[in-house]
């Protein structure tokens, strides 16, 4: 028990118990069927709109992970390896594989949920999110126009910006090495339930990005936006699970990501620290190398922040209630 942080206390205790017990059932459950929804919808979508999923081989790994999942939990239930297990943390490690798989799962078929969104072609909000950017005093082009002056800002920017991705890796892994298993839960279910959202808004309100609507690149050129028009205007009808482009501009899933990162390892002093000062760069720097508006990066933390409230209101009334 940590007697130093004694306001960590329910949580050590909560590591303690066994993994049954330590997990949000609720949370896990609705993650799974969440995801399941999900992949079901994208397949019939697919099939009704006569899109091309193209998996590629993004399935061997999955099964190559999932095998080493079962392998590990095997090894750390025979008594004959205990102290190995304990040693070596195999248990931990299995949890933190398989969430990962979990994952990425989830990714794919949020990819292909994305595309069809893009596909849908709703009328663009471009101008009304400039519009409200510049209410609040925001001008992106005269941000752009900055960073074409400090290349070594564009640099570093875009360096910070692509840590959103090695971000779920860690942490899901890092609460799994501390055994923070319902911190982990609730991570995976708040990561599916606010990307979900996200994606969702986009199809009905969508954004291109500002250097579309700038016209600082070509629309159909090598951009990592380069599918977005091709979606809109029919000439794309495939998703390949192999190529992931960032095609949600409102709300920003980066800024949203960010709460949730930081929130996922409150628990964790040093990791929340830390946390907090790379999610700042990187919601910022998803200005920039997000190509967003203001105005989605307020909206990517509203959404989070509203459903962090939602979920843990409905936590807290669930355990209130007897039985």
């Amino acid at each position: 028990m940590n007697t130093l942080r004694p306001r960590y206390e329910p949580h050590d205790a909560i590591a303690a118990q066994k993994l049954s017990e330590r997990v949000n059932p609720n949370f896990v459950w609705a993650s799974v069927i969440l995801t399941a929804v999900l992949i079901a919808f994208d397949m019939v979508a697919a099939r009704v709109t006569g899109f091309e999923i193209i998996i590629s081989d993004q399935w061997e790994p999955i099964a190559i992970t999932l095998l080493c999942v079962v392998i590990l939990f095997a090894i750390s239930e025979i008594d004959r390896y205990a102290v190995l297990s304990r040693a070596a943390r195999l248990r931990r490690w299995a949890i933190a594989l398989f969430s990962l798989t979990v994952m990425r799962i989830f990714l794919a078929a949020s990819m292909v949920f994305q595309s069809l969104s893009v596909a849908a072609n709703a009328p663009l909000i471009d101008d009304v999110l400039i519009g409200l950017d510049q209410h609040i005093g925001f001008h992106w082009d005269q941000l752009a126009a900055w960073y074409a002056r400090h290349d070594h800002v564009k640099f570093f920017s875009n360096c910070v910006y692509i840590l959103w991705g090695p971000q779920v890796a860690f942490t899901v892994i890092v609460l799994s090495m501390k055994n923070r298993i319902r911190d982990l839960t609730d991570f995976i279910f708040l990561f599916v339930v606010v990307t979900s959202i996200s994606i969702t808004l986009s199809a009905f309100i969508p954004a291109a990005n500002p250097f579309f609507h700038y016209r600082m690149v070509d629309l159909y050129g090598s951009t990592p936006w380069s599918q977005f028009y091709p979606l809109r205007d029919g000439t794309l009808r495939s998703v390949d699970l192999g190529l992931n482009e960032g095609l949600v501009s409102f709300p920003s899933m980066h800024a949203a990501a960010a709460v949730l990162f930081v929130y996922a390892v409150r628990h964790l002093k040093y990791c929340f620290a830390v946390s907090i000062v790379v999610n700042v760069l990187m919601t910022f720097a998803a200005l920039y190398g997000g190509a967003h508006y203001l105005v989605d990066l307020i909206a990517g933390l509203a959404l989070s922040v509203g459903v962090i409230c939602a979920a843990r209101w409905f936590d807290r009334k669930n355990e209130s209630m007897p039985g």
